[in-house]
């Protein structure tokens, strides 16, 4: 062959041979790939159910039994997902023997992010306590919780809830019924603070009927708040009341940076520290301000030219409100079991938490 001539092509069986064998490693690689992200997934599968099974076991060491009807691990291929239907917890909460159950439960985790997981919960939740005959019914149109944990310091635990109904019975009396159209919470580490957590909570058309009575109003309540809850691991260690002694004697606190509520024209913000006291009722001081709270701070027994004086103070002392014109702006203080609106003690008496 002469060097000007170019080489001959490929005849066509030879190219066909190529592209066969091409095809052929293409679906080798692809298979064994698959195969390789199956045995990935089970592995991570099984892992998750043996976590889990410890979990249930450590809770059975504590009084508390976690059961379901059936438990299922999907989602696969790029999810992992626990799926318990019905399930079911019997064990002592707060020192005292309770049972719960749910329609349904789901935790899911995307495979490429495992730090990260979903929760849904199908209602009804019933819970019961032994030997009581009232019982607590929570139900909701949905409910979504996320947990992010890739650090000990970046945690973020959040909730919503959407159609919320709370329903608390007792045999021979007129339950009690409270319906929520959103709320909402967020927790993560304070930034500010070591051991502490930033708590977020927003609600939406909240309807309490004992709330409604006592403060003489009917229309829905919206309302948010941002704080700062102290010694947090406290809590999140012991749940329970024990657990929020030891919280209330290690100096815990609710630190108020942002509360605010409006129902109809009645608004009011606030912010302060809270805590308990020895008897376990609520204390500390807010300071308030708010507009078209004649009303209310009627009903709760302050006299009904407080808002009168308020202004008057404001005025001498070159500080107006910062309510607005007719607005309120004074000190809530809750001590003794009583709660202070400004210099007036009201007719609400603060009962113990625990």
């Amino acid at each position: 062959m002469r060097a000007s001539e170019a080489p001959s092509a490929p005849s066509p069986l030879v190219r066909r041979r190529i592209g066969a064998r091409a095809l052929i490693v293409t679906i080798a690689v692809l298979a064994i790939g698959c195969a390789a992200w199956s045995a990935a997934w089970l592995y991570a599968a099984r892992a998750a159910r043996h976590g889990l099974d410890g979990w249930i076991e450590q809770e059975a060491g504590h009084g508390r039994l976690w059961t379901c009807t059936n438990l299922r691990t999907v989602g696969f291929p790029f999810r992992l997902a626990l799926l318990c239907e019905e399930p079911r917890f019997e064990g002592v909460v707060g020192g005292k023997d309770r049972s719960a159950s749910a329609a349904a439960a789901r935790v899911t985790s995307a495979i490429w992010s495992p730090t990260l997981l979903r929760i849904s919960v199908a209602g009804p939740v019933r819970v019961r306590g032994a030997g009581q005959d009232h019982a607590l019914r929570l139900d909701w149109r949905r409910l979504r919780a996320e947990v992010s944990q890739p650090s000990a310091s970046r945690r973020r635990v959040a909730a919503s809830i959407d159609g919320l109904s709370v329903r608390i019975g007792a045999s021979g009396r007129q339950p009690m019924v409270w319906s929520m159209a959103h709320l909402s919470l967020a927790m993560r580490p304070s930034s500010k603070r070591a051991g502490a957590e930033r708590l977020m909570l927003r609600a939406q058309r909240a309807r309490i009927p004992q709330l409604a009575s006592l403060l003489g109003v009917s229309s829905p309540v919206t309302g948010s708040l941002d704080a700062i809850l102290t010694h947090a691991g406290q809590l999140a260690a012991n749940l329970s009341e024990t657990g929020i002694e030891q919280w209330r004697r290690a100096g815990g606190s609710l630190d108020v940076a942002n509360a605010r509520a409006r129902q109809g024209k009645a608004h009011i913000s606030a912010s302060g520290t809270l805590g308990l006291d020895g008897a376990h009722r609520l204390r500390g001081t807010l300071q308030a301000q708010g507009s078209h709270l004649g009303q209310t701070l009627a009903r709760l027994g302050a006299p009904p030219n407080v808002i009168m004086m308020n202004s008057l103070v404001g005025g001498l002392f070159g500080a107006p409100s910062s309510a607005g014109r007719g607005g309120l702006s004074l000190p809530l203080t809750f001590a003794g079991g009583r709660l202070s609106i400004g210099p007036f003690i009201t007719s609400v008496r603060l009962a113990p938490l625990y």
